[in-house]
């Protein structure tokens, strides 16, 4: 039964019993009328005394359950924010230009082999990426799986309803980059690194180099993108990051080197600012 149903049944029932009460008090004392050392007023006052107390003991009862109730609420509340994973995203971004001679070969061996990371595409930009490499830290439980389901660079430039609401110019769209997940189920692998108790995860983001060049270059590298977090308990969660790059020293001058080198060169920049809520 639910719990909305409950307290309605136990009002009946406490009311039902109140009502029994106060008619076999009344029958009771009326019967005892024709008693000649008792009065009428004795009589009223003993149903009066009666009906009260009882009234009163429903009440606390009452006020005793829903204090109980509220209680085990809040307790169940805070229990449920310990299960949740609550990722917080440390300032430290590592950035790097790749060369994919092959891209739908990586992502079927993907499919089959976890890797670190979601591969994110632009259009039929198949060849150069920007891998940002991101991590997390877990404030409460650790994560178990996670899904990437939007991923872009300034998504939101590309609402109508939100340019005629802050009056943004239609020229803002040439900064606006939407990528297709290309993971299957948008599964997302992460990596756990003990020393740290840190996680990375890595977003291959295939786009023209020259366009996100252009974007930095304007101020406006801002990364959008939301995960889907499920912690060892079960619990999920669904965030929206914003992450403001701004603009980087050095970004168009990044070299492209091939996934396979390990020595690809790496920008290590920190982030502006970050921000994120979680969707109901």
């Amino acid at each position: 039964m639910k719990r909305k149903q409950i307290l309605p049944l136990i009002l009946f029932i406490v009311f039902l019993i109140i009502g029994v009460i106060c008619i076999s008090v009344i029958v009771l004392n009326c019967a005892e009328l024709e008693n000649p050392n008792r009065d009428l007023a004795e009589i009223i006052i003993n149903i009066a005394v009666g009906v009260c107390s009882l009234l009163g003991t429903v009440c606390v009862s009452v006020m005793a359950f829903r204090m109980s109730q509220r209680a085990n609420e809040i307790s169940e509340a805070a229990l449920k924010k310990d299960f949740l994973v609550n990722l917080q995203i440390q300032k430290e971004v590592g950035i790097s230009r790749l060369k994919i001679n092959d891209l739908k070969r990586v992502v079927d061996f993907s499919n089959f082999f976890p890797t670190e990371g979601a591969y994110c595409q632009k259009e039929n930009e198949d060849s150069h990426c920007v891998r940002i490499r991101l991590y997390f830290k877990a404030l409460k439980a650790p994560p178990s799986h996670m899904r990437i389901l939007s991923c872009g660079f300034n998504s939101l430039f590309a609402l109508s309803e939100n340019r005629d609401l802050v009056g943004l110019s239609d020229k803002l769209q040439e900064y606006c980059v939407i990528f297709k997940i290309l993971n299957t189920n948008n599964n997302l692998c992460f990596a756990y690194d003990p020393s740290t108790e840190m996680y990375k995860i890595e977003l291959y983001l295939f786009a023209s180099f020259e366009t996100l060049s252009k974007i930095n270059d304007a101020g406006y590298l801002v990364l959008d993108f939301e995960l889907e977090v499920d912690s060892v308990f079960g619990e999920k969660q669904n965030i929206i990051y914003f992450l403001n790059f701004e603009h980087i020293n050095g970004f168009s001058e990044l070299q492209p080197g091939k996934l396979e080198n390990h020595s690809t060169d790496q920008m290590n920049v920190e982030l502006c600012n970050v921000i994120f809520y979680e969707v109901e």
